[in-house]
């Protein structure tokens, strides 16, 4: 993810319980110093070596602590990365859903449960489940533990 402007003014930027999963290259660069705040993410690169670069600085996963002390470099063990969504199913605001959840955490990942509570009107994840649910904490990403693909007609978007 590269974060940059040339003419548009950002005065926030919150970078909250998100997982930036990249496969080549620097999974989040920051070049215009937008992200004013940050905490709970997971930042992965696949082949190693930096993993964020802001302000001048490169961060790896061993050094990732400097850059947010709550972040964390591990993968973040989704259910299959080769699933990638190619639209939604369900209705809008009851069960809507991506039709595939490869992007979905495993109950051993380390985004399970590590996010910090965010605002009401992010309290539902992209897979209709409400956070926290079932007793758990907030996940990392979009999704929350435990949602499966809605069933029905699919809408491509």
């Amino acid at each position: 993810m590269l974060i940059q402007h040339s003419s548009a003014t950002v005065n926030v930027l919150e970078f909250r319980n998100n997982i930036v999963y990249y496969t080549g290259g620097v999974p989040l660069t920051d070049v215009d110093r937008v992200i004013t705040a940050h905490s709970n993410n997971i930042y992965f690169g696949s082949g190693g070596g930096t993993v964020v670069a802001s302000r001048g600085t490169n961060y790896s996963a061993t050094s990732l602590g400097a850059y947010e002390a709550s972040a964390s470099g591990a993968d973040p063990m989704f259910v299959d990365v080769t699933g990638l969504p190619t639209g939604f199913g369900g209705s809008y605001g009851v069960n809507m859903a991506p039709n595939r959840d490869g992007l979905r955490l495993r109950a051993a990942s380390p985004g399970v449960d590590r996010g910090i509570a965010l605002p009401g009107s992010y309290a539902s994840s992209i897979n209709t489940i409400g956070r926290p649910a079932g007793g758990g904490g907030w996940a990392s990403g979009a999704y929350k533990l435990g949602g499966q693909p809605p069933s029905g007609p699919t809408t491509r978007g």
